[in-house]
C-alpha cells in the first residue's frame, strides 16, 4: 500500500490518501481474507525508500503467491509521483519489481493517480470491448492485471477527502465479491460517465485474460 499526501506542499496535499489506504486494506481483510501481518504501508514514502522496499519485497515472493499493489497519490505521465516530488517511472516499477517476481506469482495493480493508464508497463490493454497489445512492452514471468484510475491524457478525482476510483472499485467488490473481470471495468466505466467525468479507468494484463473469469480467483 503506498499512499503520498505531500505534506510539504501545502497547495496539493491529498488529504484523500491515507483514507483510501485504510479502506483498501479493510477491503483486502474482510472480502479477500488477507492478514494484517503481511500488508505493507508506505506511508509518504520518498522515492529511493520505495524503490528499496520493492527490491527487497520481491526476494520473499514465491511462485503460487497473490500481490495486491495499490498506489494513491499524484501522477503524471508515465510516472506516478513520490512524497519528495520525484517521478516513479513506469518502466522502474517494471524493472525493479515486476520482471523480478516469480513464474506464476499473481500481482495486482491498483493505480489511483492521474495520467496513470499504464503504470506497470503490461503488454495488452482491454479498451472498447476489445484487446490491443502495446508492443514496445514484454510480457513478465508473473501474472499480472492492473487497473487504472483513467487514461494517459486524463485526471482523476478526489470527493469529499476520498479518491474517486478507489471509493468505486471498493464499493462495486463489497457489493459482489464474485465478480468478474468485464463487469468490474464495465461498472466502474459505467459510473464514471453516470457521475459526469470525463475518464476512462484501462484494464492492463500480462496475457490476454478471460474476463468472464472472477476477480475473487485472482485477488
Amino acid at each position: 500500500m503506498i499512499g503520498c499526501e505531500y505534506l510539504s506542499d501545502p497547495k496539493n496535499i491529498l488529504k484523500s490518501s491515507i483514507n483510501d489506504i485504510n479502506k483498501i486494506i479493510d477491503l483486502l481483510i474482510t472480502n479477500f481474507n488477507y492478514k494484517n501481518e503481511n500488508i505493507y504501508l508506505l506511508k509518504n514514502y520518498k522515492k529511493k525508500y520505495i524503490i528499496n522496499f520493492l527490491n527487497l519485497i520481491q526476494k520473499k515472493i514465491n511462485p503460487g503467491d497473490i500481490i495486491f499493489l495499490y498506489f494513491t497519490g499524484h501522477g503524471t505521465n508515465n510516472a506516478v509521483i513520490t512524497e519528495d516530488y520525484k517521478l516513479l517511472y513506469n518502466f522502474e516499477i517494471k524493472n525493479n519489481f515486476i520482471n523480478k517476481l516469480p513464474k506464476d506469482a499473481k500481482l495486482f495493480g491498483l493505480i489511483d493517480a492521474c495520467y496513470s493508464e499504464n503504470e506497470l508497463n503490461l503488454p495488452f490493454y482491454y479498451f472498447k470491448y476489445k484487446w490491443s497489445k502495446e508492443i514496445k512492452f514484454n510480457k513478465p514471468l508473473c501474472n499480472a492485471i492492473m487497473i487504472s484510475a483513467c487514461m494517459k491524457n486524463e485526471v482523476t478525482w478526489t470527493v469529499l477527502n476520498n479518491s474517486f476510483i478507489t471509493n468505486l472499485f471498493i464499493t462495486i467488490i463489497k457489493e459482489n465479491n464474485n465478480i468478474t473481470w468485464y463487469d468490474l471495468i464495465f461498472k466502474i466505466n459505467s459510473n464514471i460517465l453516470e457521475n459526469g467525468y470525463e475518464q476512462t479507468s484501462i484494464l492492463s494484463s500480462s496475457e490476454i485474460i478471460n474476463l468472464r473469469n472472477l476477480i475473487s480467483s485472482f485477488i
